[in-house]
């Protein structure tokens, strides 16, 4: 599912208490290669970075996500750079393997 859109939006939620559930659904969206419109709070920030690994706008801010859309949809090579970086971040920081490695660094 996530796939098929060449555009994902991930809004984002001011209760501390989602956070976990918001960064796990941005993984799964970093997993697509597909570009990222997410809105800026702490449950995705960790993971992503605006220009880079997404398009980062602030919450609860219609109009910034109508024009993040638009600047999206018109510029297919900032969309695919930053659907390929998010995917590479998260074969780089994400994986079993990367996570594992920082756990056993942090432990000894």
């Amino acid at each position: 599912m996530f796939c098929t859109a060449d555009i994902l939006v991930h809004t984002a939620s001011r209760y501390p208490a989602v956070y976990f559930a918001e960064m796990t659904a941005m993984f799964q969206c970093m997993s697509s290669r597909n570009a990222i419109l997410a809105e800026d709070m702490p449950g995705v920030c960790g993971a992503i970075r605006h220009g880079k690994t997404a398009y980062l706008i602030p919450i609860d801010r219609p109009e910034k996500l109508a024009k993040g859309i638009i600047e999206l949809v018109w510029d297919d090579g900032l969309r695919k750079y930053i659907g390929r970086r998010a995917r590479e971040r998260l074969e780089q920081q994400y994986t079993w393997q990367a996570l594992g490695k920082k756990a056993k660094e942090l432990f000894q």
